[in-house]
């Protein structure tokens, strides 16, 4: 690990490898598939808005995120966790991750029924493809704990605790 005083300096360093390995990876891709279009006549930017705004969209990342952490929940745990989304929401939002091949459904054979869901592989890879996104934007606005500062300070760094650009 780097020294306190470079973690910053390290951390950046490792994005940008990162990113370099994340551009070959999405070029050699291309080299197998166009990705200029959806074959309907849509261009890369209004797929990929559509995309993002369904993935992104108000419910459906929380979602997403609440799976990621835990292996599976019920419609009750869900709704639970999501304080303000209603129960019409939720079940629309999961039918659209379940038909995105996101999330399945599982009815579980109790009385009365009861229906758990958890991520599918795809579902998986996409939370885990969202990582290095949310940690990056956690170390570029100093939103973790600094193994060499937690010892000395007590603590998480807070937005408000300097090294900003």
């Amino acid at each position: 690990m780097a020294p306190s005083g470079n973690r910053e300096l390290f951390l950046e360093d490792q994005f940008r490898q990162f990113r370099a390995v994340s551009t070959e990876f999405v070029q050699s891709l291309a080299t197998r598939a166009d990705f200029t279009t959806d074959g309907a006549g849509k261009g890369a930017p209004r797929v990929n808005l559509g995309l993002v705004r369904s993935i992104f969209g108000k419910w459906t990342i929380d979602i997403l995120v609440l799976f990621h952490t835990e292996t599976q929940l019920g419609f009750g745990e869900l709704k639970k966790a999501l304080p303000g989304i209603s129960s019409r929401v939720l079940s629309s939002k999961l039918k659209r991750l379940e038909g995105m091949g996101l999330v399945r459904r599982e009815v579980l054979s109790t009385h009365p029924p009861r229906v758990n869901y958890a991520l599918t592989e795809r579902g998986l890879t996409v939370t885990r493809l969202g990582e290095p996104v949310l940690l990056f934007l956690r170390v570029s606005q100093g939103l973790y704990v600094d193994p060499g500062r937690a010892s000395r300070s007590g603590g998480a760094r807070s937005p408000d605790s300097g090294n900003h650009r």
